[in-house]
């Protein structure tokens, strides 16, 4: 399994003459993660991605506790799309 680039992730606005401009995004240490994105508001919810997935992981884990009793229970099926979710952005599916 790879992991990803940690965050913070910045989008950072790129201008390139009259009328073109993109997005790209950084990582850490102003590593470049992607490039050329078009839409302002997708360069947004990509910079966001590490602190949403943080937010997820601690949800999941919180519904599953106060549900289960323990986050490493069998998931019900409100939980298992979400850690199906987790599973594919962690490589494992």
């Amino acid at each position: 399994m790879n992991a990803h680039t940690p965050g913070p992730w910045e989008a950072e606005r790129v201008d390139q003459g009259v009328g073109a401009r993109w997005f790209n995004i950084r990582g850490g240490r102003g590593r470049l993660l992607a490039i050329e994105i078009a839409s302002a508001a997708n360069a947004r919810l990509i910079a966001a991605a590490p602190e949403m997935l943080a937010m997820l992981k601690d949800a999941v884990c919180y519904a599953c506790a106060r549900r289960h009793g323990d986050v490493l229970g069998e998931a019900c099926a409100a939980c298992r799309p979400v850690r199906a979710v987790l599973s594919r952005i962690d490589g494992a599916a």
